[in-house]
């Protein structure tokens, strides 16, 4: 074996997946809010639309407004 090769990967390992599972789970959560605005009535009173409002314009915001 030569000196200069390294058979280990330089990737850490045991949390590696987190982002994408954080990225996966936002995903989702936009995608619920998007429904759940376009399903809203848009009239008084109007507090409905404007969580799933927020959570469609906002990314990471959906991650909560999804689930009220």
């Amino acid at each position: 074996m030569n000196a200069t090769t390294n058979s280990y990967t330089t990737t850490a390992s045991g949390c590696g997946g987190l982002p994408t599972l954080l990225l996966i789970y936002f995903i989702v959560c936009w995608v619920i809010n998007l429904f759940k605005f376009l399903g809203c009535d848009f009239a008084s009173p109007y507090e409905e639309e404007v969580i799933h409002g927020i959570g469609v314009f906002s990314f990471f915001g959906s991650g909560i407004t999804a689930w009220l």
